[in-house]
């Protein structure tokens, strides 16, 4: 029988298992003896596993179960798919290099203020007077620091400003092509 796409708790409830008390995403195992709250469900990912007994799985575990045949996704839908993941998966990448790059530029201004706030200290041990371009030096690598750092923080915190890196992301790959 083919049916439309059954919503993910309605495959456990069909299943035998028992709605969660209190959304805490515990629900009552349909295959074990058990009466306890064993089986944990990721809605979001449709995954379930029972704690006591092991049985496991995913969607298409259920609608096998049931026999129930989702409808197949159209050649279209599995090329768009694909394109989506390969998209997803180059962005990723480039955020992982993208971080990379501004954690070694963080070290290299860490460095480079190491050095300069030595030579300083070495020209204020021995009473020498401290170059202004020293301090401007110093002051610059400051600016550039806090700029990295609001980069990084930026680039690691995907969940509050990942539309942003992504249209960064199109914009840059844009620009290459």
């Amino acid at each position: 029988m083919i049916s439309q796409v059954v919503p993910f708790t309605e495959l456990l409830q069909r299943d035998g298992a028992e709605r969660p008390r209190r959304e805490r995403g515990k629900w009552r195992c349909g295959h074990c003896e058990g009466k306890s709250w064993t089986l944990s469900a990721n809605l979001e990912r449709e995954l379930f596993f029972c704690h006591r007994c092991g049985w496991k799985g995913n969607r298409r575990t259920l609608e096998r179960e049931l026999r129930i045949e989702s409808p197949k996704p159209t050649p279209s839908q599995v090329r768009g798919r694909r394109l989506i993941r390969e998209m997803a998966e180059r962005f990723l990448e480039w955020t992982r290099r993208q971080r990379i790059q501004t954690a070694a530029l963080l070290r290299d201004l860490g460095r480079y203020e190491l050095d300069w706030r030595q030579i300083v200290r070495q020209q204020l041990a021995t009473g020498q007077h401290v170059d202004e371009k020293l301090w401007e030096k110093l002051q610059s690598i400051s600016a550039w620091q806090e700029r990295a750092e609001a980069r990084y923080e930026q680039l690691c915190g995907l969940e509050g400003n990942g539309s942003v890196l992504y249209r960064e992301f199109l914009h840059k790959r844009q620009e290459e092509a």
